[in-house]
């Protein structure tokens, strides 16, 4: 009898073990459910239940090329060509991969790009496409805004691409994207780049039903927000807007943010540091001056959540160096046309050493994982043969097969002759590696020298601040003194060293991303960048790490109640025994 019983305890004491062990493994796995509500009803399903999961498996696999057509009215569509300015909706009907929606709103969107394109003799305009425009509710399987975008000024027709694909590689949230070719009233369009609307779906699908609020910089002449401080009153910032339903006490969080940048303290508080430090350090390595690193501030949103603000990406057609800067751009100050005092985002955080040297570590992540050499040049060869008969095909493009061979190789030193009626590229002058003008790299001469350029700026071979010349290594130059808080120091600095949290995921698109100060879920560690140490990476929400320690404990401490009984009665039985 005492070889049953002490069996039995034995069996119960295995079964605790192993199901404490799975209970803490799937908690730690499904965190996601604690902040992302996808409950939200609609059409299609998906492992998480969420709507929004419909429109990214039907439509936005990147590695497939969709079709979408377009019926809109010839005069309705004759006027909208001739009046691309205006960007006033016409109403239409679109068939997207097989399913089709009536009475959408149209319009021409973009700036430094339609207005290339309206100086020029080409028609191949960038389009939005709002689905409830017209009918209120009405949804592409849970999509509501979708850009179908030119390529303008991208000879490789890949730029914007494959930047959210590294974008999202370092676990910066990013819109759905894919390629599509384009008919309009039954003739062919030509290859466009479809990129989800950064509005309420891509909020619910990030941040969950319960999201925070999205503002987008608009301005006059294209300009946006450099979120320099000037007073406490919202309407100094009108520049910024909502593009979501604005959340109580979200305006009076945008300002206390606004003012801590300007007073270089507390910026924990009020950012999502290092979820901004991914994006600044991918945005600098690919060069990507046509944003708020550049002379426009445009080209991002931010996102408000209880009072924190992440910095999301948008419209990447012009990196890899499209938009001027070379490859030698300076990593410690990687601004165009402006200076980081006017970039405060950006130069309050590099003020702080242990920031930098975390933007550093991620930036030598990058430029060893998804951006190393021979990966991103397999990733550009399967992109080239997806797409190369559609662009051999397009009667619109604006660059000729050859050009498109050699952008995405070499380059080439001669002036891009277009392939289309567009005779005229206007916008932005003859600048070195500006659209239009000559002397353009191609992608794979970019990340070879680029990441040449970066290894040795990170090194202390050449200077990280200073001129382009002085990156490029013409003259020396040094770093401006950081202005620490000892706090921030001590803490960011200490994970500095420990290293950071594996940032080379394998996510799904339909996948939420935590809120603001967290990692996204999802993140495929069996993948480790070589030369880091990973760890906790910094800006883990504590209060995340407290609900996982809360269910350990919970756990453990029945199990723990569950041997003590084990063994009382075991006791017993031994005492009772002859």
């Amino acid at each position: 009898m005492d070889k049953k019983i002490t069996g039995i305890v034995a069996a119960l004491l295995a079964v605790c073990t192993l199901t404490t062990a799975y209970s803490v493994l799937s908690s730690k796995q499904g965190d996601s459910a604690v902040h992302l509500n996808t409950g939200r009803t609609g059409t299609g399903s998906s492992s998480t239940g969420s709507v929004y999961s419909a429109y990214m498996e039907r439509f936005f696999d990147p590695d497939k090329v969709i079709e979408i057509r377009i019926s809109i009215p010839e005069a309705d569509y004759q006027d909208m060509l001739q009046n691309p300015a205006e960007e006033e909706y016409k109403e239409a009907q679109v068939v997207i991969d097989g399913l089709k929606t009536k009475s959408v709103g149209i319009r021409t969107k973009g700036n430094s790009s339609l207005n290339s394109v309206l100086k020029s003799n080409s028609d191949r305009y960038s389009f939005k496409i709002d689905f409830d425009h017209y009918i209120e509710g009405q949804s592409l399987s849970g999509l509501t805004k979708l850009n179908l975008n030119n390529g303008w000024g991208d000879a490789s027709c890949m730029r914007e691409y494959l930047s959210y694909s590294l974008l999202k590689e370092m676990n910066v949230p990013v819109p759905a994207y894919c390629y599509a070719n384009l008919y309009i009233n039954n003739h062919p369009a030509g290859l466009y780049l479809a990129v989800e609307g950064v509005e309420e779906a891509y909020a619910e699908r990030y941040f969950g039903q319960d999201h925070g609020t999205l503002y987008k910089p608009y301005g006059d002449r294209g300009k946006g927000n450099d979120l320099v401080y000037s007073d406490d009153n919202i309407e100094s910032y009108s520049g910024l807007q909502a593009v979501t339903a604005l959340k109580e006490g979200s305006n009076e969080a945008l300002v206390k943010m606004i003012k801590a940048l300007d007073e270089g303290g507390d910026l924990e508080t009020y950012l999502n540091i290092d979820e901004i430090l991914r994006y600044f350090a991918v945005n600098t390595v690919l060069v990507n001056m046509d944003s708020y690193q550049g002379q426009f501030t445009h080209n991002y949103y931010l996102y408000e959540e209880n009072g924190v603000f992440s910095f999301l990406p948008w419209d990447y057609n012009l990196s890899f160096g499209g938009f001027g800067g070379g490859t030698a751009l300076s990593i410690d100050q990687p601004v165009s046309g402006t200076s980081l005092d006017q970039r405060p985002l950006l130069g309050k955080l590099l003020e702080v050493q242990a920031y930098k040297d975390v933007y550093h570590q991620y930036m030598k992540a990058f430029i060893q994982g998804p951006f190393a050499l021979e990966k991103i040049t397999a990733k550009i060869e399967k992109t080239a043969d997806l797409i190369r008969p559609y662009v051999a095909s397009d009667p619109t493009k604006f660059y000729t097969l050859e050009q498109f061979e050699q952008a995405i190789g070499e380059g080439s030193s001669q002036e891009p002759i277009t392939d289309s009626k567009t005779t005229s590229r206007g916008g932005f002058g003859a600048g070195k590696n500006m659209p239009g003008s000559g002397d353009l790299i191609g992608l794979v001469a970019f990340i070879r020298d680029r990441i040449d350029n970066v290894s040795k700026q990170l090194s202390g071979e050449l200077p990280s601040s200073g001129t382009t010349e002085d990156a490029a290594g013409e003259n020396a130059g040094g770093l401006q003194p950081p202005l620490t808080r000892q706090g921030q120091q001590a803490q960011w600095g200490q994970r500095a060293e420990q290293g950071l949290q594996g940032i080379h995921p394998d996510i799904r698109q339909d996948q939420g991303m935590q809120p603001p100060g967290n990692m996204p879920e999802g993140m495929d560690y069996k993948q480790k960048i070589p030369g880091i140490n990973w760890q906790e990476a910094p800006g883990q929400n504590s209060n995340n790490r407290w609900i996982n320690r809360r269910e350990d404990y919970l756990i453990g401490g029945a199990a723990f109640v569950l041997i003590i009984l084990s063994l009382a009665i075991l006791k017993k039985r031994n005492k009772h025994s002859i």
